[in-house]
């Protein structure tokens, strides 16, 4: 992001916004400031920004109210607030209002800097359109975040140009335009997935590949193929097979492609379960049927460790959105749930759960011994936070 991202710090406690505004400055921001709600609001109706970030008490026009009046002059600009109140009501009113991420003031420097870079809009590579970098977001919402490091061997530069626009920023990615770079690169380093050009014009392909799998022989290797005039390659994977060839992706990418191959070959036990504000979202499950058991085992353990930072966060309720999740058995859902809440009531915390239609009629016979348990379960995120609401 740097300094092409304008950031507008708001805080009537000049010490406070004076450090914001000097670490946020290392990160090469370009910064604007203002001591209260009112200053603000006039700046940002003059001079657009990126991203804004502000205290929720302010002089003259509060933070809540402020964020409400530029929301109804059609101000879209996402806000972060940065803020010693520590009571859940607030802290959930102004999440009702909109706000991508809150802080509080004591948390440290580096923490800060990464809510922020969150925060910013992700903009497009160039040449590739600006919708394209939204859409990954969109396609793989739900999906455990993306991990690890992918190999691209193409001699088309634009091949890599759109990979690095579609590849979610948390993978990496090392792109290569010849062979003998790639295989250098192979033989250095450990990839999750290996994209490789079947058109590429050498008379031992299957040597290259089967060498590519002998480098990374955890990883898949990807044909990078152009589609056919006749539009039909439903049968091109079959006759990429027999060079050893585990899969295909056709040019040019697609965003949509690209975050399915993401989520199946990307995807760790470590990213299974991500959080963001008071809503902990659990991945599908997209590994091999061996590893179902493990799957199960690290989702139980992983929710139950988000407890307490749920708590030390000063939630007193959070959603736990499983609506991806379609591989578990209604005893699985119901014994997961039955251990999360029992850890919540120890520090305060009570779980709502969202889960799949499909899931919902399997858990329908189970009702009334998870009311007997407190368990509450609804068939979308949206349910659910409108009872939270309405318990508020």
């Amino acid at each position: 992001m740097g300094s092409s991202s304008r950031i507008l710090v708001v805080d009537g406690d000049e010490a406070d916004r004076t450090r914001v505004l000097k670490t946020l400055a290392a990160d090469g921001y370009e910064l604007d400031e203002a001591p209260d709600g009112v200053e603000a609001f006039e700046k940002l109706l003059a001079i657009p920004f990126d991203l804004i970030v502000t205290e929720a008490k302010l002089a003259k026009l509060d933070g809540p109210d402020l964020i409400t009046k530029l929301r109804g002059h059609g101000v879209k600009t996402p806000i972060v607030v940065l803020t010693s109140v520590t009571k859940a009501a607030t802290l959930a009113g102004l999440m009702k209002l909109g706000i991508v991420a809150y802080l509080h003031k004591s948390s440290p420097p580096e923490l800060l800097c990464k809510k922020v870079g969150d925060a910013l809009p992700r903009p497009a590579e160039p040449g590739i359109p600006a919708e394209a970098a939204s859409t990954v977001a969109v396609s793989t919402e739900g999906t455990a975040l993306a991990g690890g490091r992918v190999l691209v061997i193409d001699a088309m530069e634009i091949v890599h140009e759109r990979s690095r626009a579609l590849f979610p920023p948390a993978v990496q990615l090392d792109c290569c335009s010849t062979i003998k770079d790639g295989l250098a690169r192979a033989h250095n380093g450990v990839y999750r997935m290996v994209l490789f050009d079947s058109d590429a014009s050498v008379l031992n392909l299957p040597a290259i590949v089967d060498q590519l799998h002998l480098l990374q022989p955890e990883a898949p290797v990807v044909a990078i193929a152009a589609p056919s005039k006749k539009g039909d390659d439903s049968g091109l994977l079959e006759s990429l097979r027999p060079f050893g060839f585990d899969d295909v992706l056709f040019k040019p990418f697609q965003a949509k492609e690209i975050a399915l191959f993401v989520e199946q070959y990307c995807t760790t036990w470590d990213e299974l379960v991500t959080v963001r504000d008071d809503v902990v979202r659990v991945s599908r499950l997209r590994c091999r049927a061996d590893h179902r058991d493990r799957y199960v085992t690290e989702l139980f353990t992983r929710l139950q460790a988000l407890v307490k930072p749920l708590s030390d966060a000063c939630f007193d309720r959070a959603i736990v959105d499983m609506t991806h999740v379609d591989k578990l058995l209604p005893t699985e859902v119901a014994d997961l749930v039955s251990q999360l809440q029992r850890a919540g009531s120890e520090l305060g915390v009570t779980f709502l759960v969202a889960v799949n239609q499909t899931t919902d009629a399997e858990l329908r016979g189970f009702t009334e011994s998870f009311d007997a348990q407190g368990f509450r379960y609804f068939t979308s995120v949206a349910a659910a936070r409108a009872h939270m609401d309405a318990a508020t």
